[in-house]
């Protein structure tokens, strides 16, 4: 299993909500193609394990595999963009914004395809919730040229950092977004790089969706947050 410490060890890799609850059950069974996604913003925070409760009872109550409060405090307007390419060189991997109401701004959901865009097909999702929407809801991400340098087959604003006027009891205390993970088959991971808190650059490694990297199912069948191998 490959691991991730830095940005060139992805391109080297490459070149070769209350927020909106998921449509989709991740489940244990015969993996999809693996898709690994990065920090939508420059200066992103990403939290320490004193996170760790808060999310556990994100994956329970919302049913994602994980999810995380990253990029506080930054500015109102920030753009925040989709980061992503397959692990695989050469699939066709599609991308979908998908816009739905939250408790402060709105979630864009990202659904990936490997190929086909349809349920047999689907790898999974990312959520950003607590943002203003750029993209009508059903647009296809346009897809960038993935070279040497350019690590992202999707490099694409997505929409911009939402501040709402005041406090709101369960959802906002403040500048930041609600990201989170779900996979169709299997379970999703997150980076293990910022166990202990840290900043990322704009596009740093943050998870995978698809591939059998992460999570395993929970007492009850919960979800269980695990960090990427």
């Amino acid at each position: 299993m490959l691991k991730r410490a830095s940005l060139a060890a992805v391109i080297a890799v490459t070149a070769a909500l209350a927020v909106s609850g998921p449509s989709g059950v991740a489940s244990a069974t015969t993996p999809r193609q693996a898709v690994w996604f990065g920090s939508p913003m420059a200066g992103c925070s990403w939290p320490g394990t004193a996170s760790a409760a808060q999310h556990t009872q994100d994956n329970a109550h919302y049913g994602y595999d994980w999810a995380a409060d990253i990029c506080v405090g930054k500015p109102t307007n920030s753009a925040v963009t989709l980061y992503a390419a397959p692990q695989t060189a050469g699939r066709n991997i599609r991308a979908f914004a998908n816009t739905v109401a939250s408790c402060a701004g709105s979630t864009v959901r990202v659904d990936f395809y490997d190929g086909t865009k349809d349920s047999a097909h689907k790898i999974g999702s990312v959520y950003y919730t607590h943002v203003n929407p750029k993209l009508a809801s059903g647009t296809e991400i346009p897809k960038a040229a993935v070279t040497a340098t350019n690590p992202y087959m999707f490099k694409q604003q997505i929409g911009t950092l939402y501040a709402a006027p005041g406090p709101i009891k369960g959802c906002w205390t403040g500048n930041h977004i609600h990201i989170a993970a779900l996979n169709v088959a299997n379970y999703a991971c997150y980076t293990k790089e910022w166990r202990n808190g840290g900043t990322m650059g704009a596009g740093n490694f943050v998870g995978f969706i698809g591939g059998s990297y992460g999570s395993v199912a929970g007492p009850g069948g919960t979800r269980v947050g695990k960090a990427c191998p």
